[in-house]
């Protein structure tokens, strides 16, 4: 037993929280994405039992999916934030099992429902103590803000695991778009610190894009504000408010940070254009007051084209980055897939935008597209995360 431990203790794919977590989420996108399709086409029947198949496939891209990438993201860049540890070895292997088995529950719909959402809210605790503590050793007060957009998420999952159990119907939407609207919140932040650093790396500047204070400030108050209004269901002509204040933040941010020369690499400007969807589904629900069958258009501009963007550019990236490989080296592979996901979320909002009467050809592209982005994204990353590093350092 020992030295079964001692293997896995040495195992590449667990020497830093990234490579498993980013290949359990890109293999998760294909089985769950094929699943949804079969269920909205072809009308499979996995019993979801309280739960609608709309709302499990929302959840498992929510929490499922995204929560995946996040560890994966989190563990990485804390471990780097405070020169501290956060997960390796069998301790990410069984936070990263926790995840897995509550994948597989869910999947089983409302008859291991109670066991899914209690492997899921252990996920999330065991991530945020793994998180939190060497953020409070190293006294990094300003990544609280980290820290409590996981307790929202956390307070999301219990929410929908109250609707799972049947004990309230309107639980499970709470539930969605607090984990929707939480994750943008922490993909702002993200954003807001990380985009300037790799623009002026691959660009090789003196100095990161400029980006004014005062979009910062506004943009962080007029979210807080929006979240609020939306959650609390007040009268939607403050939230649309809200929301086109939001988009005008955001485009304005877009317009300080345009640099022509990184739209001739992928891994900046899919940053950059998922930034843009997310000013795009602030837009939409602006509009929603006047038209409201843009509603579920913004909620996928948001989830496909900030959410899901996003996190595909950031495993990418970071696989890259933190393997020793240069990331301003020439992949056109990666340029496909990263097309393949814009293109995904212009079928998916546009075309019902232009065409509606063509809506399930825009989800069913949608689908194909996100799939083979992920097809791609396992082709070219599979070897990278599951070998040692190219320039022989650990991690």
């Amino acid at each position: 037993m020992a030295i079964a431990v001692g293997d896995l203790e040495n195992a590449v794919v667990l020497q830093t929280g990234f490579r498993l977590f980013f290949l359990g989420a890109a293999w998760f996108a294909l089985a769950f994405m094929a699943v949804w399709g079969s269920t909205y086409f072809f009308h499979l029947d996995l019993g979801f039992g309280a739960l609608t198949p709309s709302q499990w496939h929302a959840h498992e891209l929510i929490y499922g999916y995204a929560g995946a990438v996040i560890a994966g993201f989190l563990l990485t860049a804390v471990a780097s934030w405070t020169n501290q540890n956060t997960l390796t070895g069998v301790p990410l292997l069984g936070l990263f099992l926790v995840w897995t088995l509550a994948r597989f529950g869910w999947l089983w719909g409302g008859r291991l429902a109670d066991l899914a959402g209690l492997f899921d809210l252990l996920f999330w605790v065991g991530l945020s103590f793994a998180i939190g503590r060497p953020i409070v050793a190293a006294k990094q007060w300003r990544q609280l803000a980290v820290l409590a957009t996981l307790a929202l998420l956390t307070v999301g999952q219990g929410s929908f695991y109250v609707a799972a159990l049947g004990w309230s119907e309107q639980s499970a939407n709470l539930a969605i778009y607090l984990g929707l609207f939480g994750i943008v919140g922490l993909v702002l932040m993200m954003l807001q610190r990380v985009f300037p650093v790799f623009a002026q790396a691959a660009l090789g500047t003196a100095s990161p894009p400029p980006c004014p204070p005062w979009i910062d400030r506004i943009g962080m108050v007029v979210f807080l504000l929006f979240l609020v209004l939306f959650m609390l269901d007040i009268e939607w002509v403050y939230v649309s408010i809200a929301a086109a204040v939001m988009s005008s933040v955001l485009t304005a941010r877009l317009w300080v940070w345009h640099v022509p020369a990184f739209w001739s690499m992928p891994l900046l400007w899919a940053l950059y254009v998922s930034l843009a969807f997310i000013a795009l589904g602030f837009a939409l629900f602006a509009s929603v007051y006047l038209w409201p069958q843009l509603y579920y258009l913004a909620v996928h501009a948001m989830a496909f084209g900030g959410l899901g963007l996003v996190t595909f550019a950031m495993m990418a990236r970071v696989s890259l980055g933190h393997t020793g490989r240069n990331v301003r080296a020439s992949r056109p592979l990666l340029g496909v897939a990263l097309g393949c996901m814009v293109a995904g979320v212009l079928v998916r909002v546009l075309l019902p935008l232009a065409w509606p009467e063509h809506i399930h050809f825009g989800l069913a592209s949608s689908l194909l597209l996100w799939s083979a982005a992920f097809v791609l994204f396992l082709w070219i990353y599979t070897p990278i995360l599951s070998r040692p590093r190219c320039d022989g350092l650990p991690g």
